[in-house]
């Protein structure tokens, strides 16, 4: 079995549906680890991707992340890894100096480039060009990094695409959270794309080896669509019957954080941060 995670050891610690690294505590999923997810166009219709609410809520809570961080995109090149629908690569598109994007399925880029985003600046994942035009600033892994097949690859090719001053926001679930410890087979983020679950621990020891060091956490609190919550649900559960339910539930906002982590990383070598540039 892999280790994402790079910790070296001999064996994993196996509790019950999880394998632990013994160094980190991050785990694999044995449910699904053995699965190789495929990511169509189904994705993100089936999870409400594209309705205009979900948007509004998606960059409520980017929004308020960057605020309470105090971070000023004007001048950045920004680049989120897994942008999905568009929405929230839409108001960087419009707050900042360059936006980019990088997905792994065709019709989400289909979808941004019709709410105005570049076409030129969006990216599938397996056909990454090995520059890009400009150095990035700032990288958004917004409920992504979790997904990544090769994260080491990935990371590599997010290393040579970084300006000496680099920063990373990351947003993923968090394999030591509370809400792992005591309601895991319950734990929303218990679904078929979510084979190895990162903990802090973890995360911050794999970008400390790519050149970029935690500065910062944050509380990543986010809106949530009311019917979406309960399309997760019933996905997790397999139980098919609870699609006319939210079917007919408004998708009004939740505020919820459930065993998420909000992480900021800033490249090591020039240890420059944005509010020091001039």
């Amino acid at each position: 079995m892999p280790r994402p995670c790079g910790h070296r050891f001999d064996e994993w610690i196996v509790k019950g549906a999880r394998a632990f690294c013994p160094f980190c505590h991050s785990f694999w999923d044995l449910k699904y680890s053995d699965n190789e997810f495929h990511y169509d166009e189904n994705y993100p219709r089936e999870r409400y991707h594209f309705e205009s609410k979900i948007g509004d809520y998606k960059r409520a809570s980017l929004s308020a992340w960057l605020r309470s961080l105090r971070i000023d995109l004007k001048s950045l090149t920004v680049l989120e890894v897994g942008f999905g629908s568009g929405f929230c690569l839409q108001m960087l598109n419009n707050e900042s100096s360059c936006v980019y994007g990088v997905e792994a399925v065709a019709v989400n880029i289909e979808h941004a480039v019709g709410l105005g985003l570049p076409r030129e600046r969006l990216f599938l994942h397996n056909e990454l060009p090995r520059q890009l035009e400009s150095k990035v600033d700032f990288w958004i892994f917004q409920d992504s990094f979790e997904h990544l097949v090769s994260h080491q690859d990935f990371i590599t090719w997010v290393v040579n695409n970084s300006s000496d001053c680099a920063q990373i926001m990351l947003v993923a679930p968090d394999a030591t959270s509370w809400s792992s410890r005591l309601i895991w087979p319950l734990w929303p983020h218990r679904v078929p794309d979510h084979q190895f679950h990162w903990s802090k621990k973890g995360v911050e020891d794999f970008f400390l080896k790519n050149g970029f060091k935690l500065q910062e956490q944050f509380y990543p609190g986010k809106y949530f669509g009311l019917r979406t919550a309960w399309s997760q649900i019933r996905r997790m559960l397999n139980w098919d019957w609870l699609r006319f339910v939210e079917q007919s539930c408004p998708n009004i906002p939740l505020k919820i954080n459930i065993g998420e982590m909000g992480l900021i990383f800033s490249r090591v070598r020039t240890n420059i941060s944005f509010n020091d540039r001039t």
